[in-house]
C-alpha cells in the first residue's frame, strides 16, 4: 500500500569499559523518521555487568551503570 512504509530503525553497538575493568556492550536503536526533536535513541540490550537507571537530574533520560563498582558510563 503506497504511503504506508514504516520508518527504518538503525541499530548500533557501543562498547563499554569501566574504570574498574568491567567490559560489555550496549545496543541502541534509533528511528530514522524525521521529527522535530530529531532522532531519539532507545536502549535495546545491555550486556551482563551493567544496568540502566533513570538519571536523577533528567527524569526523561537513562544512564548506564557498572554493576561491579557503581560508576556511570558515557552514553
Amino acid at each position: 500500500m503506497p504511503g504506508s512504509e514504516r520508518p527504518t530503525r538503525d541499530q548500533f553497538t557501543i562498547p563499554l569499559k569501566c574504570r574498574c575493568g568491567q567490559t560489555g556492550t550496549a545496543v541502541w536503536e534509533e528511528n530514522s523518521a524525521v521529527s522535530p526533536a530529531g532522532p531519539q535513541p532507545y536502549l535495546v540490550s545491555l550486556s551482563d555487568g551493567f544496568y540502566e537507571r533513570i538519571k536523577k537530574k533528567d527524569r526523561k533520560s537513562i544512564e548506564l551503570v557498572c554493576a561491579r563498582c557503581g560508576a556511570t558510563q558515557p552514553e
